[in-house]
């Protein structure tokens, strides 16, 4: 929803140069000319997030009821120019007064304090340098061996389109996978995308396939910046469980291997959840309440969700880590959080 301030078995694809068909041109306006973050693709195209349009920028959004009344969140950074920021979160706060802010940048950190919010570490979001990285060396022994690994149980890693194999065929693959979750009941949303199994706008699909079935797949979600994808966000990943572990590693791989040949910028490989800043960074750690609920996620709720899991699996790529924030007013973290945990399906 819109809303205005003021206004199975089959022949194998081709092995490369495959792009999903839908056309890339249907998407908004903002995001194509601001959707750099990890997120930004993902929230557009949930039909869960909302978007609050103003002439400077687009925010988005969700509403979820806790026992402490209806919660509204902001997902990411707004689609909006740096100097415009201000404007935009000005224009949704006056219609969304207390809105809370997850997974944002520095920079909309420090414009949200202005308007009396408090600003806490969230965790870090893993960034792969496309231009500078590369798969040799001791740091990538571990995903190099999973893509060779994969090679020699016969798999084939390929770019491809859904409908090569099928929606029925990915779905049963999708189901197989979330047996072997905590949360095997449902997907995760809001912060997470569900996937869909047919063409989408600019989004890339990479596939392992064995005798023309479909093993695993991964889709990347397209980095904007002034109108032209400039990288990939890893955002849905798939395996069916009779495989080797790390068959997703060996997808995620080859497809930065192939976005680099295409002289991208940038392979997103999502956020470490309530991994802490390393000792050095200028971060804010945030008021007492909102850090001791980050701090007893990383360290006691492990056998909830694997946060520390996630921080070792995306630390392998020896990528740049980036702090992101919770912002939100005083006295507003438990609330806050406990409306992240449900609209994202962890309650």
């Amino acid at each position: 929803m819109t809303e205005s301030s003021a206004t199975e078995s089959v022949t194998l694809p081709p092995p490369s140069g495959v792009r999903e068909t839908a056309d890339p041109g249907a998407l908004p306006g903002d995001l194509l000319r601001h959707g750099h973050g990890a997120l930004a693709y993902s929230c557009v195209a949930d039909p869960c997030v909302d978007s609050f349009e103003t002439p400077y920028g687009t925010v988005l959004y969700g509403k979820i009821d806790t026992p402490f009344g209806e919660r509204t969140l902001v997902a990411g950074d707004p689609l909006a120019a740096p100097g415009a920021l201000p404007h935009a979160i000005r224009a949704f706060l006056r219609r969304h007064p207390g809105a809370s802010f997850f997974q944002v940048s520095r920079p909309v950190a420090e414009v949200v304090r202005r308007f009396g919010y408090r600003v806490t570490h969230l965790g870090l979001e893993m960034r792969v340098p496309l231009r500078t990285w590369s798969a040799r060396g001791r740091d990538q022994q571990n995903l190099r061996t999973a893509l060779n690994r994969a090679r020699r149980e016969g798999l084939e890693v390929i770019e491809a389109r859904c409908d090569d194999f099928g929606a029925h065929a990915l779905m049963r693959l999708s189901a197989a996978w979330k047996r072997t979750k905590t949360l095997r009941s449902r997907e995760l949303a809001f912060f997470a995308r569900p996937a869909v199994y047919a063409d989408e706008p600019a989004v890339r699909k990479f596939f392992a396939v064995r005798s023309g079935v479909p093993r695993a797949f991964v889709a990347f979600d397209p980095l904007f910046r002034d109108g032209r994808a400039f990288g990939y966000a890893a955002n849905i990943l798939r395996q069916d469980p009779r495989e080797a572990p790390g068959l997703c590693d060996a997808v995620i791989l080859h497809a930065a291997q192939q976005f680099k040949s295409e002289g991208l910028e940038q392979l997103n490989l999502g956020m470490l959840p309530f991994c802490p800043p390393p000792a050095e960074a200028d971060s804010p750690r945030g008021p007492l309440v909102s850090r001791l609920i980050v701090e007893t996620n990383w360290k006691l709720l492990n056998h909830l969700f694997n946060h520390r899991g996630i921080a070792f699996h995306k630390r392998r790529w020896r990528g740049e880590e980036v702090p992101v924030y919770y912002a939100g007013k005083p006295f507003a973290a438990v609330k806050d959080f406990l409306g992240a945990a449900r609209i994202s399906g962890l309650l």
